[in-house]
């Protein structure tokens, strides 16, 4: 009996039901026929497989599956390297084959969810044999993406430790020790590999909608093999974990400024929060910069797009992106247990308020940047898409804290329906 497994089934079990997969089936499904008119108007050419038609088709699975690619690569490292049973592994000893065995078992329904929302999206097409052949290549994607960072996560250490590799770390390490470099630099060089893959698999399916079957359809699929027999093999690797996380964590600990710690992003905004929200708001953002702070880092980037998206017209792409960091209010919801507040005497009403003002905050320089593109384009017509981005921000962080595990059909049903809005102004 595998007690890694029987762990994470008594887990399951305490969870109850999971409604996630059907969501994210449906979701999916939901989003492409709101988007039907925009983004899957080459259908009608599938049934005769003509050339413009095909190709659109590959294109489109070839975006579909670097989004399923670049997900799952870089959350392996989360639920491989810093997983949450992390806490209590690094206490006991190790049983490599039968801990590989359920973590990657249990990796794989954990983003089941992102696979059925991509096959759920492919109805459009129509044509059987095309749905069929996308759908194998989407799958395919997503085992990649999968292997390739379950495997070359847990090799890193093993490369650190390796002096064929010593030329290699050096020139690319910066600061960084040779080990902690192989690690810090896996995920960006899985997503690398399966990308590769996933670009094959394509450009195979491209190749075989016109009609001679290309073996290329399959590289998605041998590469994510290859990535689960290296992580296999490597198995004993995240017994040595602890000790190189330790060492990773205390070298950021020791460069941070001493007052590091007691700086937050946007503290300075919480003098403008209601006097009985302020304490609360300023424990969300200290929850977000400490813990979570690759969600507003990354919405600075995304502010970034949403200029441009604000610029060309396509506000409801703002609105995605908007919808990307409203997940953070699940995040936090998922992180901050809610018998901590009851125990300290704080309502949930409270928590629940500064929680959607914190996550709005962080979505807030996207409807900024987005609605600065459309006033500079548009003029006055701007301000009222600036009104309409601010009001989103707001709706997403909202629906992030109080929805749950239901956001994200839900953020994409809204997003598809602003988009399908769009196109009938």
């Amino acid at each position: 009996m595998n007690p890694y497994r029987v762990a994470l089934g008594r887990a399951r079990k305490a969870q109850g039901l999971d409604p996630i997969p059907v969501l994210a089936l449906f979701g999916g499904a939901l989003a492409a026929g709101l988007l039907r008119t925009q983004v899957f108007d080459f259908a009608v050419g599938l049934p005769g497989h003509t050339s413009l038609a095909s190709d659109a088709a590959a294109s489109l699975v070839a975006r579909l599956g670097l989004l399923l690619g670049a997900g799952l690569t870089l959350g392996t490292y989360d639920i491989v390297v810093r997983g949450p049973d992390r806490a209590v592994l690094d206490l006991h000893p190790l049983l490599p084959g039968p801990w590989y065995a359920a973590r990657v078992t249990e990796s794989a329904r954990l983003r089941l969810p992102w696979l059925l929302a991509a096959l759920g999206a492919l109805w459009p097409l129509a044509d059987l044999r095309a749905i069929g052949l996308c759908a194998f290549v989407l799958s395919g994607s997503w085992f990649a993406g999968l292997g390739v960072g379950i495997g070359v996560n847990l090799a890193a250490p093993g490369i650190g430790l390796n002096p064929r590799y010593r030329a290699l770390l050096d020139a690319i390490r910066g600061v960084n020790p040779r080990l902690q470099a192989a690690l810090l630099y896996a995920p960006g060089t899985a997503l690398g590999i399966a990308g590769f893959g996933i670009l094959g698999g394509a450009r195979g399916l491209a190749t075989t909608l016109h009609g001679s079957f290309s073996p290329l359809l399959l590289a998605p699929w041998a590469l994510g093999a290859i990535g689960i027999v290296l992580g296999r093999r490597n198995a004993e690797a995240a017994a040595r974990l602890p000790a190189l996380l330790g060492e990773i964590d205390a070298a950021y600990a020791f460069a941070d400024a001493p007052d590091e710690a007691h700086r937050v992003y946007l503290e300075w905004a919480v003098r403008f929060a209601p006097l009985g929200l302020r304490v609360h708001l300023l424990r969300e953002l200290r929850h977000i910069w400490r813990g979570q702070r690759a969600w507003a880092t990354g919405g600075l980037g995304l502010a970034i797009l949403a200029a441009f998206a604000g610029w060309a017209g396509q506000t409801w792409v703002a609105m995605g992106l908007i919808a990307v960091i409203g997940a953070l209010g699940v995040r936090l919801t998922a992180t901050d247990p809610a018998w901590l507040a009851q125990t300290l005497g704080i309502p949930r009403a409270k928590v629940q308020a500064a929680r959607t003002l914190a996550v709005g905050a962080m979505a807030g320089p996207i409807a900024l940047t987005a609605g600065v593109g459309a006033c500079a384009q548009r003029g006055a017509a701007g301000f009222i898409e600036l009104g309409a981005l601010l009001a989103t921000c707001g709706l997403f962080a909202y629906a992030g804290v109080r929805a749950g595990r239901a956001y994200g059909p839900l953020a994409i049903g809204l997003v598809g329906a602003a988009a399908a809005l769009r196109s009938f102004v």
